[in-house]
């Protein structure tokens, strides 16, 4: 659900950029209430259109390289017993 949420987010933000939104404009989606993202700890994060437009294209990233490393392991001739392990995985970002 989180990566169809930022998806739809990011989307939204992206045409909010490209209608002009104003940096630091909080209420880009919703002119009665600020915008903010919940984190998997529930804390509230404001974010303007511009932040959470980079924060969508951060976890598309994120999401990317993921797909890519699993290919990557896919296309060896043997899969490593390890394959699990972190050194086959991008880093987590924070």
């Amino acid at each position: 659900d989180s990566v169809a949420n930022i998806t739809g987010a990011g989307a939204s933000a992206g045409i909010a950029v490209a209608l002009d939104a104003e940096l630091g404009d909080l209420r880009w989606a919703d002119a009665d209430t600020d915008f903010v993202w919940i984190t998997a700890d529930n804390m509230s994060v404001e974010m303007d259109a511009n932040t959470c437009f980079e924060f969508s294209q951060a976890a598309m990233a994120h999401k990317r390289s993921h797909i890519f490393a699993a290919r990557a392991l896919k296309d060896l001739d043997e899969l490593p017993a390890d394959w699990r392990a972190d050194t086959h995985w991008p880093p987590v970002s924070t």
